[in-house]
């Protein structure tokens, strides 16, 4: 057998992971999806094959539909099984799971903030969604220096001036579906001096070439909920049809809707946390996926000694 081939998984094999994966499932807990929900996230599904993404798609489907069955050390008596969702941006069901897992790897940035302050960037609405031009219009935003009245007492030259004049933060992009357009807001906790809003305002409407911008400027008060707020709006509702949450899926494939700026790598390293792990709380030890159990049953994952990928009681689960 070649080294990429996956060995056969024998008769008993088969049986025993069939009655272990029975006995699991007689004590996790059902599963269920309510009929709008599902039909949405068939619509969305649908439409984003047609857009090439049939992974995504396929994680969609399965959203709140199947379960996942993990063991800790404990071993198979203290299995349990957790929802299968999909961690999508616009899924409602991932919002705590992706909550926990930002939380604790950027809360560390936010509490070291001084003086930790809340900036608002509105962006002009577009019937198409551009990600990429509102990141790096807000980039160029930050690194631009405009020209003074005053000059250099002892060269004469004129004096320049930042327009952006913070330390570093953490940016959040926001996009919300409104009168058959998308609106898209960022959304910042930055560490620095006091910003002059009428100022801020003045250059962020020249930079982006709109008039009226949606520009804010709040002071942190509290650092232990500005996580929780900075991170609220990623996690609202879009309220847009399935076409256009579809067409948002898309083009926010593996883009960053959470960022860092202005930090670099050596305090970054320091600052920056682990992923949201789930422990045992007997053991300590974390949980490891073992197989999954949806509407065609249980099914544990055989691993061990087996080559190549793992193999599951004879049907694809995905």
């Amino acid at each position: 057998m070649g080294a990429g081939a996956r060995a056969p998984a024998s008769a008993s094999e088969r049986a025993a992971a069939s009655e272990r994966a029975q006995a699991l499932a007689s004590r996790l807990v059902p599963l269920g999806i309510s009929e709008r929900d599902l039909q949405r996230h068939l619509a969305i599904a649908e439409r984003l094959d047609l857009l090439g993404r049939e992974k995504m798609a396929r994680r969609i489907r399965g959203c709140n539909r199947r379960g996942i069955i993990l063991e800790c050390d404990c071993g198979p008596k203290k299995a349990k099984k957790v929802r299968f969702v999909c961690d999508t941006r616009s899924c409602q069901s991932s919002s705590y799971r992706r909550f926990s897992r930002l939380k604790g790897r950027y809360g560390m940035i936010v509490r070291s903030m001084k003086r930790a302050k809340f900036v608002t960037l509105g962006y002009r609405a577009s019937p198409l969604l551009e990600f990429d031009g509102v990141l790096s219009s807000f980039h160029r935003f930050r690194r631009k220096k405009v020209k003074t009245e005053e000059y250099d007492s002892k060269t004469g030259r004129r004096l320049y001036r930042r327009v952006w004049n913070q330390d570093y933060g953490l940016l959040c992009l926001e996009a919300k579906w409104k009168n058959d357009h998308w609106w898209i807001h960022l959304h910042i906790i930055s560490e620095g001096p006091w910003i002059d809003i009428v100022q801020l305002t003045r250059d962020w409407e020249e930079h982006t070439g709109q008039t009226s911008a949606n520009v804010d400027v709040k002071r942190a008060y509290r650092l232990r909920g500005a996580m929780r707020y900075l991170l609220g709006y990623t996690f609202k509702h879009m309220d847009a049809p399935p076409n256009e949450e579809a067409a948002f899926l898309n083009a926010a494939y593996h883009k960053r809707f959470l960022s860092i700026f202005g930090l670099n790598r050596e305090k970054l390293h320091k600052l920056i946390g682990s992923p949201y792990i789930v422990l045992c709380h007997i053991c300590g030890s974390p949980y490891e996926f073992v197989g999954f159990d949806d509407a065609r049953g249980p099914r544990v994952i055989l691993k061990g000694s087996l080559d190549g990928p793992p193999h599951d009681l004879g049907e694809s689960f995905l």
